[in-house]
């Protein structure tokens, strides 16, 4: 078994010196083995760890048992489980039946036994899960294929021979206007009684086995309204390979004609926008390397549409050579640090005259399920208009400032409100007041002639109008009147219309101003083309802005939401309200949001979308959050899938049974013979130290196998059995007396192991050193109880022992196993020579947990 299939092996087993066996034997075979003592740390190991298969005892002393540990053990994991026990007890062996179809492995049986049982469980387990999963899959395929055939976009309708209704789709229903949804069991011609011959024609071909098909063959609905559909009916057939019915697809093709006469024609005017807007389209597949640009592209970089095959490369290469570096810098690092894309104004060569152009562009990053970037689409704009008329804006700027606070006209701002918000020095100077007191006035604070009223009619004039010049007066600080006359011209803003009064034509600045809003207005097409929904929602003015996704996605007017601020919060599913709100009163306190929630689309399906924020801004106290929400269903679907498949494929596993009994008797003869047949003095003398520790498993199982309780065991009784099985072991013809002085007191069968364990490995260093060349000798083995306490004594009248090899860091193997299983018994031991060796144990009964 190599290291690349070697199985991990879980043993549970609480008693320390057949757990160390086991272990070695199982390793000997290939396993990799841990081993544990208890339920409890059984359950902690499998939590921690993965293991393939586990060896169970059933009594675990102190704590929960092997069952109980297996019961907790199956509600998390899917593994096999054998169980070891010296018990043949049918109870017992139906229990576990009832946990796990495994394996039950009487301790008795040899290592190659529990070897091939462990195989055959590895086996079962994988029979059981290819089976599993071809159910699984079956089901998975059956539910599968109802669900698509129930929510076909196409009409399906499946017929028995007799021509009544099997199963329909809810397009059927819908397309061919069937009133009564429940169709099933009745006859076709029942649900249509005027069907054209040539469609019954077509089903009694179908029952023969022939398929017919039509395309743009119209249709009459029963309400005198005609369609043109495609169709096609062929046979089904049974497992058995005869005629079982007949299955009809119709497809209604009436909108999918008109909308594809509209299509072809979207895209005509789509590339004439894109030329006459000089706006061009790109799209890069990152996994195959292809990159595609639009026709307009082509046009922008002086080159005739589809001249060549487009690259990154030859991208490069029409950049400015100045502007190169950045802008593929621009695209390496947005991939390389997981950016959602990019935005970069940079000038082209055009390939044709060499000119110089100036283009915007953007380019926002796909991902697959693991967010890895897939795909990049892009946008190219040319600006070279707009950058000109930015330079020239700005000089503009720069002149009217300049000219507005040295002409000797005066200027000001009038916002909605009718409220001055800005002035020049001229008029601060012609009013005798100081800006900051202008700038706290309305316009009928400074008139002198026109009532509210009609100011109110002059401002609707030039709200339709878009400006006017007249002759007024205007009342100074010092209460004067004089005489002006005043340019006026509207200025739309967010806000609302605001009002420019100068002595000045701003014709020029209107342009801009109409230019900026056709460029807000191309920048809204190409923001209702985003597949995800993208708004804006003001804390106080509620809905400003929804894309066009919105209707893709919800089915929702873009516009409704505007003018209902609250029909976005009630289109949110219940469970998710609180999630939505909190991100909301985040977002306002300056925190980021990225949150997933469900939103009822019209037609009552439950949509995910994955929400982000984009923005956050303030605006005369309203805080406009910018957001970003992209569909996630087919995700959040998947991951519910896969979360019920996993929660399916649980299974419960079986109970572990305790107490493995090995077949103490055949191990006990098979090393008997071993001794007997071997001349080699050391040798022989190992395997006598080793029959006799067997004895005294033997020993114990005896007391135990007498005892329906297994549980508890006479001291005296095994004690003496055992002093007398080791004292024939060890019988060299010596004259040696024993004395036992033994009290009779109930001990658990796992303490009774241990102590028989240290005392065969005592009494045999007795036999075996201390009387040497001595033809008599005496021992005296004593055990006595005290409460809690147990104290065991024995002692000899020998010769005593070397001291130094107390003290020796590498003891010998008996002495190894003595302190170990001290350790265990959390007890004492001492040895002192007292005319001999006097050996002094002692261990309390029952122990702290």
């Amino acid at each position: 078994m190599t290291d690349s299939v070697r199985k991990r092996i879980l043993l549970v087993e609480d008693e320390a010196l057949l757990a160390i066996t086991q272990k070695k034997q199982l390793e000997e075979y290939g396993y990799i083995v841990k081993t544990v003592s208890t339920g409890e740390k059984a359950v902690e190991a499998v939590q921690a760890s993965d293991f393939d298969l586990l060896l169970m005892d059933i009594n675990l002393g102190k704590g929960i048992d092997g069952t109980e540990a297996a019961e907790i053990i199956v509600q998390e994991r899917d593994i096999p489980i054998v169980f070891l026990s010296s018990h043949t007890d049918p109870e017992v062996v139906e229990k576990t039946e009832k946990i796990t179809s495994y394996g039950y492995v009487v301790k008795s049986s040899s290592i190659t036994v529990l070897d091939a049982s462990i195989k055959m469980a590895f086996k079962l387990f994988d029979t059981k899960q290819v089976l599993s999963a071809k159910e699984e899959a079956l089901r998975y395929k059956h539910e599968f294929m109802s669900y698509v055939i129930e929510h076909n976009r196409s009409a399906i309708a499946v017929h028995d021979r007799d021509l009544k209704y099997l199963y329909v789709s809810r397009q059927y229903l819908d397309s061919y206007r069937v009133n009564e949804r429940d169709v099933i069991g009745r006859h076709h011609y029942e649900v249509f009684p005027d069907l054209q011959k040539k469609w019954r024609d077509a089903h009694q071909k179908a029952l023969r086995g022939e398929v017919s098909s039509a395309e743009n063959d119209p249709f009459e609905r029963e309400d005198g309204t005609t369609v043109v559909t495609r169709w096609e009916c062929r046979p089904w057939y049974e497992q058995e390979g005869t005629i079982g019915g007949i299955i009809v697809y119709t497809e209604v093709i009436t909108e999918k004609k008109q909308t594809e006469r509209k299509l072809a024609e979207n895209v005509k005017l789509l590339s004439r926008a894109q030329e006459i807007a000089h706006i061009g389209n790109w799209r890069l597949d990152v996994t195959a390397n292809r990159l595609w640009w639009s026709d307009e592209i082509y046009r922008m970089f002086g080159c005739e549409p589809q001249e060549f095959a487009a690259t990154y490369e030859a991208f490069l290469d029409f950049i400015h050579p100045d502007d190169r570096a950045a802008v593929d810098s621009a695209y390496t690092r947005s991939v390389q640090e997981g950016k959602d894309g990019y935005e970069i104004e940079h000038r082209i060569v055009r390939r044709d005259s060499g000119d110089v152009r100036y283009v915007h562009e953007r380019c926002d990053h796909e991902r697959d399920d693991s967010g890895t970037i897939i795909q990049s689409i892009g946008m190219v704009q040319d600006i070279t208009d707009r950058k000109q008329s930015e330079q020239e804006l700005t000089g503009q700027k720069q002149y009217l400032e300049g000219i507005l606070e040295t002409t000797p006209d005066g200027f000001w701002v009038v916002n909605p409100d009718r409220k001055i918000t800005n002035v020049n020095t001229a008029y601060c100077r012609m009013s005798g007041y100081s800006a900051d007191e202008l700038t706290r006035m309305e316009i009928n604070d400074l008139d002198a002639i026109e009532t509210p009223q009609e100011t109110a009619a002059r401002l609707q004039r030039i709200m339709e109008n878009g400006s006017e010049t007249f002759e007024t007066k205007h009342r100074r600080k010092d209460t004067s009147v004089f005489d002006v006359e005043v340019s006026a011209s509207r200025l739309d803003r967010e806000d609302g219309m605001h009002l420019v009064c100068f002595c000045r034509d701003i014709t020029q600045r209107r342009k801009i101003r109409q230019e900026l809003e056709e460029s807000q207005k191309q920048y809204r097409t190409l923001v209702d083309r985003s597949p995800n929904i993208i708004y804006l929602f003001g804390t106080k003015s509620g809905g400003i802005f929804w894309s066009e996704a919105t209707r893709r996605i919800l089915g929702i007017d873009p516009k409704d939401v505007v003018r209902d601020s609250f029909l976005w919060n009630r289109s949110i599913h219940p469970d998710d309200k609180e999630t939505v709100d909190e991100a909301l009163t985040g977002a306002i306190s300056r925190n980021p949001f990225d949150i997933e929630y469900r939103i009822q689309a019209t037609d009552g399906r439950w949509v995910w979308l994955r929400d982000r924020l984009i923005d956050r801004r303030e605006e005369n106290g309203d805080i406009i959050i910018q957001g970003h929400a992209e569909d996630i269903t087919d995700r959040k679907e998947a991951e519910m899938e896969i979360q019920k498949q996993l929660t399916e494929k649980e299974v419960l596993l079986r109970e572990v049974h305790h107490r493995v009994k090995n077949n103490i008797a055949t191990i006990e003869s098979l090393l008997s013979l071993q001794a007997g047949s071997t001349a080699h003095a050391v040798v022989k003398a190992a395997l006598q130290d080793t029959i006799s520790r067997v004895q005294g498993m033997r020993v114990l199982y005896d007391r135990l196998l007498m005892n329906k309780e297994l549980r508890e065991v006479s001291s005296k009784n095994y004690a003496e059995n055992l002093i007398n099985s080791i004292a024939t072991v060890f019988d060299s013809g010596k004259n040696v007396t024993i004395e036992k002085h033994i009290s009779d007191f109930e001990i658990d069968a796992g303490k009774a192991f241990t102590i028989g364990i240290i005392l065969n490995e005592l009494l045999t260093n007795v036999f075996k050193y201390a009387f040497g060349d001595s033809e008599d000798g005496l021992v005296s083995v004593s055990i006595e109880k005290d409460d809690n306490e147990v104290t065991l004594v024995i002692k000899d009248d020998g010769i005593g022992f070397d001291e130094r090899a107390l003290q020796n860091k590498a003891p010998g193997f008996g002495l190894t196993i003595v302190k170990m299983l001290t350790e265990q018994l959390q007890g004492t031991i001492t040895f002192k020579n007292d005319n001999g060796t006097h050996t002094i144990l002692e261990f309390p009964i029952t122990v702290e947990q």
